[in-house]
C-alpha cells in the first residue's frame, strides 16, 4: 500500500475498528507525505493534549526522517511497532511493549530465513 488513496482508506478503516473496540485511533506515519497530510489533518481527532503535542512533533520530524528499507517481513515489523506504540499509549510499560514487538519480529525473521 503506497498510494495516497490506499493509505487514507486504510487509516479510516483502522480508526473505525479501533473506535468500535473503544480504543483511540493513533495514526501511523507513511513514506507518502501527501497521505500523511490527509491522515493527520483530516482523519486524526484529538485524543488528549499530550498525545496531540507528540503527534504535532512527529508530524514535523517526518520531514527529516529516513524510512526503513524493504525487508522480507517489513509489514510485520511495521505492524508490531505500531501495536507496541498503541499499547504504550494505552498503559503498557513502553519497555515491555517494545520487548514484545521485538520478540514477534524476531520470530518472523527466524521463520523467513528457516524457509528460504
Amino acid at each position: 500500500m503506497t498510494g495516497t488513496e490506499g493509505w487514507v482508506i486504510g487509516n479510516k478503516l483502522v480508526k473505525e475498528e479501533l473506535h468500535a473496540q473503544g480504543n483511540p485511533y493513533i495514526p501511523s506515519f507513511t513514506a507518502n507525505n501527501e497521505a500523511n497530510e490527509i491522515i493527520f489533518n483530516e482523519i486524526y481527532e484529538s485524543v488528549n493534549p499530550r498525545i496531540d503535542e507528540a503527534i504535532a512533533l512527529l508530524s514535523e520530524m517526518v520531514n527529516y526522517a529516513k524510512y526503513r528499507p524493504q525487508t522480507p517481513i517489513g509489514q510485520e515489523f511495521n505492524d508490531a511497532l505500531n501495536e507496541a506504540i498503541r499499547n504504550a499509549y494505552l498503559g503498557t510499560d513502553p519497555a515491555e511493549a517494545l520487548a514484545a514487538a521485538e520478540a514477534q519480529v524476531q520470530r518472523s525473521l527466524d521463520e523467513f530465513y528457516k524457509n528460504n
